[in-house]
């Protein structure tokens, strides 16, 4: 455990000083604060467009800000913050295989299982406190603001959509074991992440795609409850353990 509490403090320390962990804080925060704006700024910008249109003046009349409009902003705007942290995350184990420092740590008595667990603990632990950074930011100014919306349908849509995030992090451990660059876990990544998208075009498969975890509108008491999400979280879940167990053996067996 003393072990394991170093190795993540000296990850933090690192991402500190080098300004990754800087960056994300800055960009979840600010999306959290924008999701709430957008939904404030919707009157003004449908009047700029109905002042070029005539036609569409009783659209424009008829819109009522509501809590419900920031929270879909916040859903649509959180794969470009997952983006981010990808992106950021991409070099955590890649920059150790470059610049030869996991064979000077692995030569004084590391296992290699220790060294991946504490990879992975942290980048739950980033990916948890960015997005709780990023809802609370909403939460906060969407009920200042524009008041609330059900609780139960909102916790549900928060929670699939950080399950999700736990399955790219996971996904993500994976590719950065198979890859040995940064733009190799990325192609790997996004080349997986394809896969669940192409199986959710398709009805048979619709139900089981971890995608159907990030419809956060439809959870919002639009069409999807946690039953119609039932089978997806079973699939996401299966494949977080799946992939947490196929990284450690691919960890330990690579060449370095």
């Amino acid at each position: 455990m003393k072990t394991l509490m170093t190795l993540l403090k000296k990850e933090f320390l690192a991402q500190w000083r080098g300004g990754q962990l800087f960056i994300l804080v800055l960009v979840f925060f600010v999306i959290g604060l924008m999701n709430t704006a957008l939904a404030l700024a919707t009157p003004w910008m449908l009047e700029q467009i109905a002042s070029q249109d005539n036609g569409l003046a009783i659209q424009v009349q008829a819109v009522k800000l509501t809590a419900t409009m920031a929270w879909e902003q916040f859903f649509k705007n959180l794969p470009l913050a997952m983006l981010c942290f990808v992106f950021l995350e991409s070099q955590l184990l890649t920059k150790e295989y470059q610049t030869g420092t996991l064979i000077l740590v692995l030569t004084k008595g590391l296992k290699r299982s220790q060294f991946l667990l504490s990879k992975f603990i942290f980048l739950v632990t980033l990916w948890t406190g960015a997005y709780s950074i990023c809802w609370l930011t909403t939460l906060t100014y969407t009920q200042y603001y524009l008041g609330s919306v059900n609780q139960d349908d909102l916790t549900l849509a928060l929670l699939a959509w950080y399950g999700f995030g736990l399955l790219v992090v996971s996904l993500l451990l994976v590719a950065s074991t198979l890859a040995t660059s940064s733009s190799g876990v990325l192609v790997t990544l996004f080349a997986s992440l394809l896969v669940f998208y192409v199986l959710s075009v398709f009805p048979q498969s619709k139900d089981y795609s971890p995608i159907l975890l990030t419809e956060g509108k439809a959870l919002l008491g639009e069409g999807l409850d946690f039953e119609d999400c039932r089978q997806a979280i079973y699939t996401t879940g299966g494949l977080i353990l799946g992939s947490l167990c196929l990284s450690f053996p691919l960890f330990n067996r690579r060449q370095l």
